[in-house]
């Protein structure tokens, strides 16, 4: 089995190094993996499918193109959580829901999730999250018009950024390591495999191994980073620069 997964892309609307990044990535690695799992955060920010699908008209070509040869699974993040069906139909992939837990035979079983739920410290976000993943306030939200789901996106965001930069590096936005061993436990996992928090690492755990996946925007330009899976073993690569 060979898999890669990749999370916090957070792709922009307009052309760009990053975009260009990624058509490289689906055009070359991930070609030649068995399956691809996006964790959440592929977008800045999603405002539903009938608006998303027309400002990623391009990277969305990267994926359909990808995903003629190579099945891609996609969990929505905390920027992209309206994804959709029109969206999954319209690239070819498939939506799961958070803990998606894979089980091969004879493989160690993996969970995997975009990771904002394991950040249990940060209790503003998860009220926060209870609130906006609530099924018919998402139907509210993205049957207003555009122009208003749009102000609402970037009110968000400057918010998100003035966090980030106030917040230290030890900020209750990390995941929390009991929640994580937890989740481990409750699936009966040897690894547990998230993004969110933009701090790639490898953690040991009572009951299995945690890995952290990079963002894409990197502090080198040009290094763009995944988790590969190849059978039982697992380890961090690149995209390096071209």
């Amino acid at each position: 089995m060979h898999r890669l997964f990749i999370s916090d892309l957070h792709l922009r609307p307009e052309p760009d190094d990053l975009n260009r990044a990624f058509r490289r990535w689906c055009m070359g690695p991930a070609c030649d993996a068995d399956e691809v799992w996006i964790l959440g955060d592929l977008f800045e920010y999603w405002l539903g499918d009938d608006i998303g699908t027309q400002l990623y008209a391009k990277p969305l070509e990267s994926l359909q193109v990808l995903a003629q040869n190579t099945p891609v699974h996609f969990i929505c993040g905390n920027r992209d959580f309206l994804c959709g069906k029109p969206f999954a139909q319209q690239v070819g992939l498939q939506i799961h829901t958070e803990p998606a837990v894979l089980r091969d035979q004879g493989l160690p079983r993996v969970v995997l999730m975009h990771g904002d739920l394991l950040c249990t410290d940060d209790h503003d976000y998860q009220r926060y999250r209870a609130i906006v993943h609530m099924r018919w306030l998402q139907w509210l939200f993205v049957h207003t018009p555009r122009s208003f789901r749009a102000g609402i996106a970037e009110k968000i965001r400057e918010r998100s950024q003035h966090k980030q930069q106030m917040a230290p590096t030890t900020s209750i936005g990390d995941a929390n390591p009991a929640a994580a061993d937890q989740v481990l436990h409750r699936h009966r996992a040897q690894v547990l495999i998230h993004g969110h928090t933009h701090r790639p690492a490898h953690h040991q755990h009572k009951h299995g191994e945690r890995y952290v996946l990079p963002d894409w925007r990197p502090r080198v330009p040009g290094s763009f980073g995944w988790l590969e899976q190849v059978d039982s073993s697992f380890g961090f690569r690149t995209l390096g620069a071209r």
